[in-house]
Order: C-alpha cells, then structure tokens, then sequence
C-alpha cells in the first residue's frame, strides 16, 4: 500500500489543516461520534469504555466457587482530545470554549434524557458527568498552547 505525505503542520504557528477522509482505502482506528458535539476549534483524540458484570464470588472450604450475578454496572465513556487556544475559521470562540459550552448544556444536571455515544456500530448511553481540562503550552513556542480536555460519562449498561 502506497503512502502519500501531506502537510498538516505549517510553519504557521496554532495553523491546524484538516485532512478529508479519501474513503475505503483509508486507516481509521474507530468511528467515534457524539450527537451535538461538533467543536470547529476542538478534535476528539480517543476514547475509552469500560463495562463491567456486577458479581460477587463466594469460594467454600470444599474448592467449590460460587458465583452470585446481580446485573450490569454503570460503565464509564471517557472521550479525550484537543483544544485549540485560537478561534478557527469564522468562530468566535476558541475551542475549549465549546467543549465548556457542550458540557453546560448537555451535563446530566441540565438533561433529563441520556446522550448517546456511538463507538463503531454501537450506541451507547449514559449521562455527561464530568470534564476536565489541562492546559499546555510549549516553552518555545507560547502561542501554540492548546488544551487537552475528557468528558466523563456514566453509561448505562447494555441490552442484549
């Protein structure tokens, strides 16, 4: 498979180039989508999902194990990226403004219904609890500071 080389960083400092997807050739490691979430100075880097049985193990003098199974756990969706200090394209707003904005809105103290994460084929709900922002700058470079940002949800467990 051939690999072609493109500019995404110019020598322009906090320049961002956006790459469009060139269709089935193209390596992908995972679709990740969140309804309403669709920051213009934000990316989304990573996800991870973790869903755990709610079991309890109870072992007996005569080595036999028991296993005690009460359902499903709440799971937890952490989604990462990155925010641009830097407003993008027409948008006023720099990126983490967005992703706060996201979270104002769509927190589960503000939504009465789950949102909904799709990973691959899969949806997954649950509820926006928490976010978390840390802010990185370069010593050598001030003005490409950027954050890195995770949103925190609590998701329900699957069905069947």
């Amino acid at each position: 498979m051939a690999v072609t080389s493109s500019v995404i960083f110019s020598d322009g400092s906090g320049l961002v180039l956006a790459v469009p997807n060139s269709g089935a050739g193209s390596v992908v490691p995972g679709r990740i989508s969140v309804p309403g979430f669709a920051p213009a100075g934000a990316l989304i880097s990573g996800v991870n999902y973790d869903q755990s049985v709610n079991v309890q193990f109870q072992s007996t003098l005569g080595r036999a194990v028991y296993a005690y199974v009460f359902g499903d756990n709440m799971g937890v969706v952490k989604i990462e990226g990155i925010a641009f200090q830097g407003s993008c394209g027409s948008g006023k707003k720099t990126g983490i403004e967005e992703i706060l904005d996201y979270y104002d809105a769509n927190r589960s103290s503000m939504l009465q219904e789950p949102i909904k994460v799709g990973i691959g084929e899969r949806a997954i709900s649950g509820f926006l609890t928490g976010v978390s922002i840390r802010a990185v700058t370069l010593a050598t470079d001030v003005a490409a500071a950027f954050s890195q940002y995770s949103l925190q949800i609590a998701s329900l467990p699957r069905g069947k």
